[in-house]
């Protein structure tokens, strides 16, 4: 069970990992930050984390790490080497992101897509 920490810190928060993680290890040479998020759509996909494909696949349109018709494609490769029910989750959500989300300012938070039907 993960509970929070003091001060409403998460205990990934208050060890430090998510400090670690995004500016360490996405800042480090040898492979691109458009690699990275590959890398990681590839990971939270094939590990069915709703949160984080939430947030890859937002910062991957919002960033320009990747466009739509190549987060599409991205999603088809997915499919063939992970299964369509782990791939299927990405697709309305690339499409809602490019939709919804991406003519808002980078500074507004914004909340977890949500897609009818899919579980949480």
């Amino acid at each position: 069970m993960c509970r929070s920490a003091a001060g409403g810190e998460t205990p990934l928060e208050s060890a430090g990992v998510l400090d670690f993680v995004f500016s360490s290890v996405w800042n480090r040479p040898g492979l691109s930050r458009r690699h990275r998020r590959l890398i990681a759509l590839t990971c939270c996909g094939a590990a069915d984390t709703v949160g984080p494909i939430e947030a890859n696949v937002y910062a991957a349109l919002k960033s320009g790490d990747l466009n739509v018709d190549e987060l599409l494609e991205f999603v088809l490769h997915f499919a063939v080497y992970c299964g369509w029910p782990k791939a299927s989750f990405m697709l309305p959500l690339t499409k809602l992101a490019n939709q919804n989300d991406l003519n808002q300012p980078a500074a507004v938070r914004h909340p977890p897509v949500q897609i009818p039907g899919a579980a949480r």
